[in-house]
């Protein structure tokens, strides 16, 4: 439910009380990891995004965490590991929708 509610609209408190729950029970489960690091990226608090995402990410290399860490090591300035990761990870997975937004979003538009 926290996840809906941080992709598909903007009621990030609620969201977060979702969220917070599911760290609760499931402290080591790599999607909640990165569900709350996403959370945390939307509200702007990039640094704290970082450290879970990359906590998610250690545990389970999954695409949509990747596109998260990624787009959270970008808007840190830290571009060349971003662009190092999305490399490896579409390595993997080319047609992977969160890379290819990804992609579409930040890298295309980083050329422009």
């Amino acid at each position: 439910m926290g996840y809906t509610l941080l992709s598909k609209s903007n009621r990030y408190a609620e969201a977060e009380k979702y969220l917070q729950q599911a760290l609760k029970l499931e402290p080591g489960e790599a999607v909640v990891i990165d569900s709350y690091g996403w959370l945390q990226f939307k509200l702007g608090n990039n640094e704290r995004a970082l450290g879970y995402l990359q906590q998610a990410y250690e545990k389970q290399q999954e695409n949509e965490i990747a596109a998260h860490l990624a787009e959270v090591l970008w808007a840190l300035g830290r571009k060349d590991e971003a662009r190092e990761l999305f490399d490896k990870a579409i390595k993997d997975a080319p047609d992977d929708e969160y890379l290819l937004d990804f992609q579409r979003r930040i890298l295309n538009g980083a050329q422009k």
